[in-house]
């Protein structure tokens, strides 16, 4: 349990760091150096080691850039060293120590310590024992130099050890010796309290957090805006539809900004849930509505929301840039959403964006109108320049070539109507797994799926009759053979039905459904 809340802690503070990157003027260097370190610090204690170099190696870029050198650059090197050391990356960690030991020149303490960690890593990576042992003599002598009887305990103690472990004993009966004079001349002198020391120099990120006060603070946000809504209408006026879409959904679904506006004026609650987990802002700026988001915006929506489990962890804004909705992902990143936070599989909204492109390309075969375009490639940049703010390392570096086919401009459409929406309507499992087709004007948005038995097939009188219909015409034939054929036939034909009725256990379905996926083929018909 205490793993686990110093773990809440810790993202919380990550979080939190993240934020305020995100938020201090790029003049700013000393706190951007501050804020690298804490995350660094915090992804280490995580054990997210590739995360936290990265950080480090930002602190350290940082640090260079505001004209530090020599001594003032040596926390940079430990944690970098220390890192690629649990990394188990023990090369690059040697190089770092040694970087650090140049640092530590006129402190022999400083430099006996930094050549014992060298020591250990060579231990681990299994070199030559030769120069493990040299390793260790040279941090005896500068424990000598410092006067400082545990370090030289220590390296005494590694020391034989190593002689040991390769049957060198007459070595080791003779440093054996020294070590208990040692001993006998300064008192005991125990090096695990050195471990000690160090472990509580680890700096402890979030420690300052309170889960219970934030969840407090959560739970009191949502009795708020439980009463109010109650004020204003109680929760029994608005109902649900078979998908679990309140009003404000379907409103929302369909681009209807008066009855949106009427539907909040009525008191309608701003972030409700249908049954997959999409609140109303998720719909509008899946379809593009850009009015409709900001009105929903004024209202108080979370604009940073990301669903239930079954949405994927996707924003609003991950969501607008699936769909290639430019003109609402403006608007979001004006409004605070957060350009940085991704997917349960990890995309960015800069991947999302950049996969919507290459899609729009390979289904239209041809490549964004020059107005799109330019708004395309401006959102790029600010997205990318957002990512590398806050310490991430852009994985979208270049959009998609351009198109080797003419380009045309293409037809202005908003919403397929017709026989056209089979053709048109577009289905996602992920945004940027399955491939999606839009128009120029608005691309057409991604319904979701609703209450999965609704697609399941059921079982029917239909489903026996098929079954019947492989029995042979009864003819001359008498009632018992008519009835054994008919029990052959249900015998053989139900044991088909388990694999239509019922999806495989181990397939993860979620609220995101593959463009092959059709729902509401009804009102089609």
């Amino acid at each position: 349990r205490k793993d686990v809340e110093k773990n809440l802690r810790t993202v919380a503070a990550v979080s939190r760091f993240e934020e305020q990157l995100l938020n201090i003027p790029d003049f700013d260097l000393a706190t951007k150096k501050s804020l690298y370190e804490s995350l660094g610090d915090g992804c280490a204690s995580m054990k997210s080691y590739s995360k936290a170099l990265e950080y480090y190696y930002l602190m350290l870029e940082t640090a260079k850039n505001m004209g530090e050198a020599g001594e003032q650059l040596r926390p940079c090197y430990v944690s970098l060293s220390q890192t690629y050391k649990d990394n188990k990356q023990y090369s690059l960690a040697i190089q770092y120590f040694r970087e650090e030991l140049k640092l530590n020149s006129n402190d022999p303490v400083e430099a006996c310590k930094t050549t014992l960690s060298i020591a250990e890593v060579l231990e681990i990576k299994e070199a030559g024992v030769e120069e493990i042992l040299e390793v260790y003599q040279q941090a005896r002598s500068l424990a000598q130099t410092a006067k400082d009887h545990r370090l030289e305990a220590r390296a005494l103690s590694s020391l034989i050890q190593v002689l040991r472990d390769n049957n060198r004993l007459s070595d080791s009966r003779k440093l054996e010796l020294e070590l208990e004079n040692l001993k006998e001349k300064f008192g005991p002198l125990s090096s695990d309290s050195e471990g000690d020391e160090e472990e509580d120099n680890t700096p402890d990120i979030g420690a300052d957090i309170c889960i219970e006060e934030l969840s407090d603070v959560e739970l009191e946000e949502t009795n708020e805006n439980t009463m109010r809504t109650r004020k204003k209408c109680p929760t029994t006026k608005f109902r649900r539809n078979e998908k679990g879409e309140f009003p404000l959904h379907t409103a929302c679904i369909n681009g209807n900004l008066p009855l949106v506006r009427k539907l909040l004026e009525q008191g309608h609650p701003v972030n409700v849930r249908d049954h997959n987990g999409w609140l109303p802002l998720h719909e509008a700026c899946n379809f593009g509505y850009l009015e409709i988001v900001e009105e929903l915006l004024n209202r108080g929506a979370a604009i940073n929301d990301k669903g239930t489990d079954g949405c994927d962890g996707m924003t609003p804004l991950l969501d607008a840039a699936c769909c290639g909705n430019l003109s609402v992902m403006n608007l979001l990143l004006q409004r605070g959403a957060s350009p940085v936070m991704r997917t349960n599989k990890g995309d960015t909204v800069l991947d999302c964006l950049v996969a919507w492109r290459k899609r729009y390309i390979k289904d239209e075969k041809r490549d964004l109108d020059p107005v799109t375009l330019n708004q395309f490639n401006d959102l790029v940049e600010t997205l990318r320049a957002a990512l590398k703010k806050a310490g991430h390392k852009p994985e979208s570096d270049r959009s998609p070539s351009p198109p080797t086919f003419p380009v045309s401009h293409p037809k202005s459409t908003r919403r397929s109507t017709g026989s056209d929406i089979q053709d048109k309507i577009t289905r996602r499992s992920g945004p940027s797994s399955s491939s999606l087709r839009y128009t120029n004007d608005q691309d057409l948005s991604l319904r979701r799926s609703y209450n999965e038995q609704e697609q399941i097939p059921k079982p029917s009188s239909s489903s026996f009759r098929r079954s019947m219909d492989d029995v042979p015409p009864p003819q001359d034939r008498n009632a018992a053979r008519e009835y054994e054929d008919t029990m052959k036939a249900l015998r053989r034909k139900p044991m088909q039905l388990p694999s239509t009725i019922s999806p495989p256990l181990s397939e993860c379905r979620t609220a995101l459904l593959d463009e092959k996926e059709v729902v509401d083929d009804w009102l089609i018909d």
